[in-house]
């Protein structure tokens, strides 16, 4: 199992070139309320992040698992494809398993109490081979919070919840697989 973080975020000044050119540039895929956002140059805390190798799909749990299981279809497509392009095809059976592994580390890791934070708003990138990379981790500073406010304790229920949508997308993957053979 992976994550993206690759060094403490960064606070930094940006200027009216760089939102222009960056961030404002593809403002389409960003946006609040569907409304698209606009920057303005000032101060931004950045993260450097490692990218995710292509293809690769968002999963999480709760709402945006609904959103996950219609993608996996194109995905598994996408990733068979690469495969084939790439003389390194592979199983259905290695791809599970890989996944199986992330999965089961993930559960581990969420059991202490100090990392429960990672089931709110449950977020992985699925690559091209299986693995798991944990992405917005941000979520676990607003828990932190909610606890000092004594709210948040997240009900053994919601986990179950959270690991039965995800074994249950393992199994997606797998018919979706056997289909597209």
């Amino acid at each position: 199992m992976n994550q993206t973080l690759m060094d403490k975020p960064i606070r930094t000044h940006l200027s009216e070139d760089t939102i222009a050119n960056h961030l404002n540039a593809d403002s389409s895929r960003m946006s609040y309320k569907n409304r698209p956002r606009r920057f303005q140059a000032g101060e931004f805390t950045l993260q450097p992040v490692r990218i995710v190798s292509q293809p690769n799909i968002l999963l999480g749990c709760y709402s945006r698992y609904k959103k996950s299981m219609k993608k996996l279809g194109r995905f598994i497509s996408q990733v068979r494809r690469k495969a084939r392009e790439s003389g390194k095809d592979i199983s259905a059976e290695q791809f599970t398993n890989n996944l199986l592994r992330d999965l089961s580390r993930a559960r581990t890791i969420m059991q202490e109490d100090e990392v429960e934070c990672l089931y709110h708003d449950f977020q992985v990138m699925l690559d091209a081979n299986g693995n798991l990379h944990h992405i917005d981790l941000d979520r676990c500073l607003a828990q932190v919070r909610r606890r000092e406010e004594g709210k948040g304790k997240i009900r053994s229920k919601e986990k179950a919840q959270c690991m039965q949508d995800m074994h249950k997308i393992v199994e997606e993957i797998r018919n979706q697989w056997d289909e597209q053979q």
